[in-house]
């Protein structure tokens, strides 16, 4: 019995030895791929799921060759140091993580002895050798950032540190989270940025440093607002914000004239006269926010195709109607579901205009009747009339309609 025991003890022990000395190595080499994006060829390194388990990391040669890394679904809750080793990344997408910071994005991360007191105390001394003039440090808070108590959550704050006669300066508070000296980028080259579903309160304020961003995702994350300085991003083509708690915008937001897709749905908006003159805005979302003013200088964006105000208590706007769409002349896709709205919100000039409408949806309103007239929209193909009040199959004539929705509404069939 117990030769039996120690047999199965020396077995155990020797496959442990074997899975910590190999199965726990994490060769970079056999999770790289390559793909498409835009025409051009990506060599993609994708560790979606991998760092989960306690691997060492065997980091490959040639980092330079590099163009795009996956690491979701991982549960990080800081950017593995590896990362920055790859300068040349156009592509990184980090969704479904438990990040907080976003300074990866820009700087390599900071090592131990950089985050202790001593080290700062050190470059303060050189500072004060270097300097006799007032020396003003910034530096953005690192895990205390959750117990701050300030008006402007997230902020960046300021810290001065002044000569005195008997050579005293005052000191950072520890851990910080960022240097106080010029940090170079790591990652200048990024154009493709995936931060969604994470638990991101605040962007760097140097964001615009990534001056070839053409797509940037942060749904689902932690925002109440946006530095001042993302309206700099000037090859900025998508923006994708939902499911944060946004309710303004920065003025330079307006600088953003690249913006072809943008995405502000589920925040706290009241207002967005701010989107205004995008000439290459083609998609706009603002569904379930608390609009009280309809975006009425949305219709100098003149190459809308797709808008969706879904959720937007449409119905308590003073005197709006489906007219007010027709203002959109290249409008392909129309979401109005979810708005309470009534017959009255319709009229026969609104219909007879929308000349490329492809999509129509209206589900989850109170609608009683539809116009035959929507056989005028020549070239709709979808029409979503679910979760209505209609007691008749509306007369649509047109010949090019695929597919009609008609589900919970009232309609009894003979």
């Amino acid at each position: 019995m117990e030769t039996h025991t120690m047999t199965i003890v020396n077995t155990f022990e020797t496959n442990k030895q074997q899975m910590n000395s190999t199965d726990h190595i994490l060769q970079f080499n056999d999770y790289l791929s390559v793909h498409q994006n835009d025409g051009h060829e990506i060599k993609f390194l994708n560790l979606d799921r991998c760092l989960r388990q306690p691997y060492i990391i065997n980091d490959i040669p040639n980092n330079e060759l590099i163009d795009g890394i996956s690491l979701t679904h991982n549960y990080l809750i800081q950017m593995p140091t590896f990362v920055s080793n790859y300068i040349n990344l156009i592509e990184l997408n980090v969704s479904h993580n438990e990040l907080h910071n976003t300074d990866f994005i820009l700087y390599q991360p900071l090592n131990d002895n950089e985050l202790t007191e001593s080290y700062w105390n050190e470059q303060l001394k050189i500072n004060s050798n270097n300097q006799s003039l007032d020396k003003v440090y910034s530096f953005i808070e690192d895990t205390s950032r959750k117990n701050e108590k300030t008006d402007n959550n997230e902020q960046i704050k300021v810290l001065s540190t002044k000569n005195t006669n008997n050579g005293k300066h005052s000191k950072p508070s520890t851990p910080l989270s960022t240097k106080q000296i010029s940090r170079p980028l790591i990652h200048p080259f990024l154009k493709y940025i995936n931060l969604s579903f994470n638990h991101i309160k605040y962007l760097p304020k140097n964001i615009h440093y990534l001056r070839f961003l053409h797509t940037l995702n942060l749904s689902h994350n932690y925002l109440t607002e946006l530095p001042y300085n993302i309206g700099y991003l000037e090859q900025l083509n998508t923006l994708i914000l939902d499911h944060n708690y946004l309710k303004f915008l920065p003025t330079t937001f307006t600088r953003l004239i690249q913006l072809e897709k943008l995405n502000l749905s589920n925040n706290y908006f009241e207002s967005i006269d701010i989107i205004k003159n995008f000439s290459n805005l083609k998609l706009f979302s603002i569904n379930s926010n608390p609009l009280k003013i309809f975006p009425i200088l949305l219709y100098t964006c003149f190459n809308l195709e797709d808008i969706s105000f879904s959720n937007i208590q449409l119905n308590q706007m003073n005197n709006i109607t489906f007219d007010i769409f027709n203002q959109f002349l290249k409008l392909k896709k129309l979401n109005l579901s979810k708005n309470n709205l009534k017959n009255d919100f319709l009229s026969l000039s609104s219909i007879k205009q929308f000349d490329y409408l492809e999509e129509l949806n209206f589900q989850h309103n109170e609608f009683t009747n539809i116009f035959s007239l929507l056989s005028n929209m020549k070239l709709l193909n979808i029409l979503d009339l679910s979760y209505n009040s209609l007691i008749n199959i509306p007369e649509c004539l047109n010949s090019n309609l695929k597919i009609l929705c008609l589900s919970h509404n009232n309609i009894e069939l003979n």
